[in-house]
C-alpha cells in the first residue's frame, strides 16, 4: 500500500513512521547496526533524477525489541527545497557501504504545493 504525502512549500511537514522488524532476529538489534534513508525522485524508476534527499530530516529510534519509531521532520525552509512533486521511498540497510540487507518499508507519491510565501 502506497501512502501519499501532501508537501507544501514553505510550511513544516512531519511524519510518524512505526517499522515493526522480525522477532529473533539476530541483526539490527540497536540502532548503530543499520541507517534509514529517504528521497524523493521525479518519478517511481530509481533511475529517476533526484528531487530531494530525505534523509537529513529523518531520525528513529527503538520502541521495543521490535519496533522502530521513523520520524521526518521538515520546517519551512526545509519543505522549498522541494521544487515539484515526485515518488518517495523509505529504506533500512544495513549501515555504510555493505548493504547486505535492505528493507524498502514505505513508498508512494509527493504531491508538492505551494503557498504565497513560498516563492
Amino acid at each position: 500500500i502506497q501512502v501519499p504525502f501532501y508537501i507544501t512549500s514553505g510550511l513544516p511537514y512531519a511524519k510518524e513512521i512505526t517499522v515493526t522488524l522480525p522477532t529473533g532476529r539476530p541483526w539490527w538489534l540497536n540502532t548503530s547496526q543499520f541507517e534509514v534513508k529517504a528521497q524523493i525522485r521525479e518519478g517511481v524508476d530509481f533511475n529517476a533524477p533526484l528531487l530531494l534527499d530525505l534523509t537529513p530530516y529523518i531520525s528513529y529510534v527503538f520502541s521495543g525489541a521490535n519496533n522502530v519509531i521513523v520520524t521526518l521532520d521538515m520546517d519551512g525552509s526545509d519543505t522549498r527545497l522541494l521544487l515539484n512533486s515526485g515518488y518517495y521511498d523509505f529504506l533500512m540497510s544495513d549501515p555504510a557501504t555493505t548493504d547486505a540487507r535492505v528493507i524498502k518499508f514505505l513508498d508512494g507519491p509527493v504531491y508538492r504545493d505551494s503557498v504565497i510565501t513560498a516563492a
